[in-house]
């Protein structure tokens, strides 16, 4: 089985330019790390649903209703700063990094930079959880109770057709969002979507590929596609408001 996986690994475009600026993923120790990524993102769900289930938890405590529904928005916020954080440390620290490692400047911090690229998917992914279905009891009760209402809920009679046309939209960007990330990963390699070369620019090559036209980062338009997919799948006014703080820490990504 590990073989299988070490196989399948090893033709994905720019894994051996990768491994090579990583001499401690040598050999069958490569397929840690995409268990390593997915670890990270699913310790991001969990602790994201642990802030979906605390107001259900806390109501009975006394704390201000208003307060207990923000959780859901702080718990997003705080996933998503660290994910930021840990980013801005891969980009900004090379200089520092490269005076200090060399060669494996980029060894000792491309785990910093799965786990913060991993922090920030998962707020995409999250976006598919009904994050009401945790505190369901302070949700009915609560004065912002509204912001937990699926849209069908709004339309009456029309309540089915909606819930169908935003299952439709969910399912077509969610396809749109991974056929970009894949396609991305396809295009560029992963030596390049792991930024290995802005720790060796000399050895970077200048990539001319139409994308580039129409998109600066389609990785993480891609995952932008996807948060889409997730707002559709629920469709509340407070999976709104967390697109709209996924799309601002994206536009802070592009511009950067």
């Amino acid at each position: 089985m590990v073989r299988l996986k070490y196989n399948y690994l090893m033709k994905i475009k720019g894994i051996e330019k990768f491994r090579g600026k990583v001499p401690i993923l040598s050999g069958n120790k490569i397929y840690l790390l995409p268990l390593y990524a997915l670890c990270i993102l699913a310790l991001c769900i969990w602790a994201m649903i642990g802030f979906y289930s605390i107001p259900g938890m806390a109501k009975s405590g006394g704390m201000n209703p208003i307060l207990l529904s923000l959780f859901p928005l702080i718990g997003e916020v705080l996933i998503c700063t660290i994910g930021l954080v840990l980013v801005y440390q891969m980009w900004f620290w090379k200089d520092r990094l490269r005076a200090r490692y060399g060669r494996l400047s980029y060894q000792h911090i491309f785990l910093v930079g799965f786990a913060g690229v991993s922090c920030l998917l998962s707020s995409s992914l999250v976006l598919f959880i009904h994050y009401w279905s945790f505190s369901p009891s302070f949700w009915t009760n609560s004065p912002l109770g509204f912001l937990a209402t699926p849209l069908e809920g709004y339309v009456g009679a029309w309540g089915v057709a909606v819930f169908w046309l935003k299952i439709a939209l969910a399912i077509f960007f969610s396809i749109l969002g991974i056929g970009m990330m894949a396609r991305s990963l396809q295009a560029f390699g992963i030596d390049y979507m792991t930024v290995t070369y802005l720790y060796f620019p000399e050895e970077s090559k200048i990539q001319n590929h139409e994308i580039y036209s129409v998109l600066r980062h389609p990785m993480y338009a891609g995952a932008l596609l996807l948060g889409l997919g997730g707002m559709f799948s629920t469709l509340t006014l407070y999976s709104v408001v967390f697109l709209l703080f996924i799309l601002q820490r994206s536009i802070f990504i592009f511009i950067s």
